[in-house]
C-alpha cells in the first residue's frame, strides 16, 4: 500500500512490567517562612525553601530496552536546592 514506508525499529519487552523495582525514594522538602504585618493591611514574608534536604541521588529511570545500555540510568533525583525569596502583599 505504501512501499516507501518501512519500520526502522521495533520495541520488544522481555520482562513484564513491575518485574524490576527501583530503589525507594526518601525526599524531604522544607519551607521556613514568617509573615510580618505592616501598616495599611500589608504584609512581608521572607521565605527559605530547601528541596531534597538529604541530597538523595536515587535512580528514577533506566534503560529497559535490550541492548548494550540495558540497565544504565537515564534519570536520577535532582540535587539539593536552596531557594531564598519573599512575598509582599499590598
Amino acid at each position: 500500500m505504501f512501499p516507501g514506508l518501512t519500520r526502522s525499529a521495533q520495541t520488544v519487552r522481555v520482562n513484564r512490567r513491575g518485574d524490576e523495582r527501583y530503589p525507594s525514594v526518601m525526599m524531604i522538602d522544607l519551607r521556613f517562612s514568617r509573615p510580618i504585618r505592616l501598616p495599611g493591611g500589608r504584609s512581608f514574608e521572607p521565605q527559605l525553601d530547601v528541596f531534597n534536604l538529604t541530597n538523595n541521588d536515587v535512580i528514577v529511570n533506566m534503560v529497559d530496552a535490550v541492548g548494550p545500555r540495558l540497565g544504565y540510568p537515564t534519570e536520577i533525583l535532582g540535587p539539593r536546592i536552596i531557594r531564598v525569596g519573599f512575598a509582599l502583599q499590598f
